[in-house]
């Protein structure tokens, strides 16, 4: 059993992409049950930028894990945790140039909003059936080879038919960071559909429900995902690559530090290599990118690999995880 301690107000909005990371068997409780019930055992606290957390581990005096969120604004208040030698690792969903070669630290994106991934079903996942459909295949190879491939024709082509359209937007625009894309996709690639709340909102009222907002992915090729409203961390990338849609992202945008040969190359793990999503330097290079791939009918072909490479992202993420768990916890 590995402890994880969930602290009260902590926003929601990450909350099964965490549990998704974290091991089966963790038990999630709260401060006072830790201080009552456990205080001597290992564990992982889960806390944020917004909140004061000093004090949860200023008298801790045995091991224990930090999951850092929502610090967009890159201070240096993970220090407490950096010099505290009970602190074994820390893993935030921002990157900090401050932190990032330090060996305690692991970045990891913020990924799918809560409940999103409810609306997908075991059938849209292929990268999660690969294993499973391999076996068969294996089984029966000899006996079906020919039907297999016919259904594989069959297959990709529903693929096809269940995209109303090329690309998507939805969410808020802030400044040119958002605006701009927009503008140029809209100029350019046909049929789209964008879904707009307010400027300066986050989850807005006016927003798709999570159920619209995934069935708007599935119905999309590509999906525009700007960067953040502070820093170039987007959920949107991630839900994209959840939801079965290929994502298009900025390699940087100008506000924050500048990262070579991007952002995006930071966040994903550099051992499964290049991340095969669109990053392009300058937006209307995106266009003539969708165009190449649109001619030469490539567009499966860059979608399976997307989501072969998302899946094995989050179970290196997964693994990784509990590998950190255990040094401390064995």
């Amino acid at each position: 059993m590995h402890l994880c301690v969930w602290r009260d107000n902590i926003c929601d909005f990450e909350t099964e992409w965490i549990k998704y990371i974290l091991p089966s068997d963790t038990l999630y409780i709260s401060q006072n049950e830790k201080e009552n019930k456990y205080p001597n055992t290992p564990c992982v606290f889960i806390t944020s930028f917004w909140h004061e957390f000093e004090h949860q581990i200023i008298d801790i005096k045995h091991d224990f894990g930090v999951i850092y969120l929502s610090e967009e604004i890159l201070s240096i208040k993970m220090d407490s945790f950096i010099n505290n030698p009970y602190c074994k690792f820390i893993w935030r969903n921002y990157i900090h140039p401050k932190y990032y070669e330090n060996p305690k630290v692991t970045h990891f994106p913020c990924a799918y909003k809560n409940g999103f991934t409810q609306y997908i079903s075991q059938a849209q996942k292929p990268a999660e059936n690969q294993g499973v459909q391999e076996d068969q295949g294996q089984e029966n190879q000899g006996v079906q080879e020919d039907q297999g491939q016919e259904d594989q024709g069959q297959g990709d082509q529903e693929k096809e038919n269940q995209k109303d359209y090329l690309w998507s937007f939805a969410g808020a625009v802030h400044g040119p960071e958002r605006s701009l894309p927009l503008q140029i996709f809209k100029m350019n690639l046909e049929p789209y559909k964008i879904h707009e709340t307010p400027a300066g909102t986050f989850n807005a009222s006016e927003g798709l429900s999570t159920e619209e907002y995934v069935k708007l992915i599935q119905k999309s090729k590509y999906v525009i995902c700007p960067p953040g409203k502070i820093i170039m961390e987007c959920s949107r990338l991630y839900e994209a690559l959840e939801g079965g849609a290929v994502p298009i992202v900025i390699a940087n945008d100008g506000r924050n530090i500048q990262y070579t040969p991007s952002y995006h190359h930071y966040v994903f793990p550099r051992s499964l290599g290049e991340p095969p999503f669109i990053i392009v330097e300058d937006w209307n290079d995106a266009v003539s990118i969708i165009n190449n791939i649109e001619s030469k009918n490539e567009y499966l072909k860059l979608l399976e690999t997307c989501s072969m490479y998302w899946y094995d992202c989050k179970m290196y993420w997964k693994e990784l995880m509990l590998s950190h768990l255990t040094a401390f916890i064995s």
